[in-house]
């Protein structure tokens, strides 16, 4: 049984899907996750690079795992 982790093919996947809006997503994620920002401000943020359905999915087990 693979017990490794789905974090990095989530990750990969989400910056595929992202494309040029992966590295502005990435570095949000790192500023919510180092406190430099709210996570009423990462949200309000990111939902800019999430426009459609399919990344706001690929964002929710982002979200639950931080994944930087």
């Amino acid at each position: 049984r693979n017990m490794s982790s789905p974090a990095p093919a989530l990750r990969d996947e989400l910056t595929a899907a992202l494309g040029e809006r992966a590295a502005y997503y990435w570095k949000t994620l790192n500023a919510f996750l180092t406190g430099e920002i709210s996570r009423v401000e990462f949200e309000e943020l990111v939902r800019q690079a999430l426009d459609n359905p399919q990344l706001g999915e690929l964002h929710s087990p982002m979200r639950i795992l931080n994944i930087r």
